[in-house]
């Protein structure tokens, strides 16, 4: 009786409890569900799995977590700028790589502050015959007292020529002042789609659109995607921020935010946007509108990353993951 206390003991020391099904093998790969980042501590340090066997003792079953992450490898490219020259439609720089291979960017550093140009990228093997690449690809760059940023770098699909030629349809000299070439590859990476409650999208006075997405339970958010309806290029500083806490007010209660990244919402990107992980029931999304109309914004949504636990079973049981103890110490198992 003192022995099954015990274990009941351990187990209610924690405020939630989930029964494991299917243990077979020693190994096993757990999940961890979405609902379960808002009950735990921020260092994951109150999970355990515990079983009970048939004679009612309290088995700990060791585990480590893995969070199932992207990495971006870049591999820069040498090469050499062989050609300079310009007409009546524009500048033209031609590079020709060293070692012939795979590159996906070209990032162009030009001695002009405030420029707003179309660029075409083409590929050749002999110099002569030459191949589009991407064409209309806008670039701009604005300094100013109140706005200052850039958007300059091209990205385009995987290409392997000897040669490139970058055509900027400018009037002036846009005074190329350098560029660096590169191939980048995300590799690996596991992400869990996190179900959105509710969308809210406003346009304020000061020609800023607020974009606010709520989940049911706070989530380990890195990644948002944002989907707009327009017919038009488009360049639009954005704030990110997430919702840290809530406060009483006379006017109610107030969500209280904390800016997480700054970046550009453009009609020539994807619109997805990675930052640093953040634990979160909400996120919003200022869009700096400037003079322009504001953006029809269709959809935003959010992902993070993964969370596995990795587990040794070693003797038969009834198992569960137990969680929601804020005085519990993180454990040290030696796998």
């Amino acid at each position: 009786m003192l022995i099954g206390s015990y274990a009941n003991a351990q187990i209610d020391d924690y405020n939630y409890k989930r029964e494991l099904n299917g243990i077979s093998e020693q190994w096993h790969s757990i999940v961890l569900p979405n609902d379960v980042f808002s009950k735990v501590s921020d260092s994951f340090a109150d999970i355990r799995i515990y079983g009970v066997n048939n004679q009612n003792d309290t088995i700990e079953a060791p585990y480590i977590i893995r969070l199932e992450a992207e990495r971006k490898e870049v591999k820069n490219i040498s090469f050499e700028t062989i050609n300079t020259s310009h007409d009546n439609k524009g500048y033209y720089y031609t590079f020709v790589i060293d070692n012939k291979g795979t590159i996906n960017e070209i990032d162009p550093s030009f001695g002009i502050d405030n420029f707003d140009w179309r660029t075409k990228l083409e590929g050749s093997n002999d110099n002569r015959k030459w191949y589009t690449i991407s064409e209309d690809y806008r670039i701009l760059s604005v300094s100013e007292n109140d706005a200052e940023f850039s958007f300059t770098k091209l990205k385009f699909p995987d290409s392997n020529y000897q040669y490139y030629r970058l055509s900027v349809n400018s009037k002036e000299n846009p005074k190329l002042k350098s560029a660096s070439v590169s191939f980048q590859e995300l590799k690996g990476g596991d992400y869990s789609e996190y179900p959105i409650v509710s969308q809210n999208i406003k346009n304020d006075d000061d020609n800023k659109t607020n974009v606010e997405a709520s989940f049911d339970y706070a989530v380990p958010v890195n990644t948002i995607s944002i989907e707009v309806d327009s017919d038009v290029d488009y360049y639009r500083p954005i704030t990110i921020q997430y919702a840290t806490d809530t406060v009483e007010t006379v006017n109610g209660e107030q969500v209280i935010y904390r800016t997480i990244s700054n970046d550009i919402l453009s009609s020539n990107s994807d619109n997805t946007f990675n930052f640093r992980s953040v634990e979160t029931n909400n996120i919003s999304v200022i869009i700096h509108n400037e003079d322009n109309q504001p953006l029809s914004i269709k959809s935003i949504s959010a992902k993070g990353y993964t969370y596995k636990l990795i587990a040794r079973f070693d003797k038969p049981a009834n198992y569960f993951i137990v969680y929601g103890n804020r005085y519990a110490s993180k454990p040290r198992y030696d796998i």
